[in-house]
């Protein structure tokens, strides 16, 4: 396969995914995107939105700043074995209690510590 007809795949596969994201998150007035695209043996987007994001139970949390938004820090619910579905859920909470529209695209997370049991996580999030 040329450069060109594999770009061609790639972002055929990639719109594929946000499709998805999109239809399984089933907001409409959604804000978040789906950003997340670990590629195959092939070097090509591959669909994880249904694998487990993180295993075991977990906290999300995300500090405002004014700088993007009236808002206010953002702390889930404990949850336990998130899909990247779930994760992509919790982002659009967070962004709404954030008030950071501009950093939109979920592009993975990130371990910060722990309570107890619980892992607590950021999203990582780009614009």
């Amino acid at each position: 396969m040329n450069e060109e007809d594999f770009d061609k795949l790639y972002d055929q596969r990639m719109e594929e995914i946000e499709i998805d994201a999109r239809a399984k998150l089933a907001l409409p007035d959604a804000v978040v995107c789906y950003s997340v695209f670990p590629e195959g043996e092939d070097g090509l987007p591959i669909n994880i939105l249904d694998e487990i994001a993180i295993a075991g139970k977990v906290k999300f949390v995300q500090k405002h700043d004014s700088s993007w938004g009236a808002g206010k820090d953002y702390e889930s619910a404990i949850v336990e074995n998130p899909n990247w579905v779930g994760v992509l859920m919790l982002a659009e909470k967070m962004i709404r209690t954030t008030g950071d529209e501009h950093h939109k695209y979920l592009e993975g997370v990130e371990q910060k510590g722990s309570e107890g049991e619980v892992a607590i996580y950021e999203f990582c999030m780009g614009s």
